[in-house]
């Protein structure tokens, strides 16, 4: 896993709403959609297209994020 959270991010792949917490992760979008569900990140959550648009425009910033 790369040490420098610039270095994590592959262009393109996030999504148009990627929500950054912690040290270069995101909750964000993936090109792979058949993958959702799998663990295939270092960390990311990854969501489909439309969750994602609704936690970008509904949650607010500064809500706390709990990952069980």
């Amino acid at each position: 896993i790369p040490t420098k959270p610039q270095d994590r991010i592959e262009t393109g792949v996030l999504g148009d709403y990627a929500l950054r917490f912690g040290n270069g992760y995101f909750i964000r979008g993936t090109l792979y959609t058949r993958m959702l569900g799998s663990n295939v990140t270092h960390g990311c959550i990854r969501l489909g297209d439309e969750p994602l648009e609704y936690v970008f425009h509904h949650v607010p910033l500064g809500t706390t994020l709990i990952i069980y």
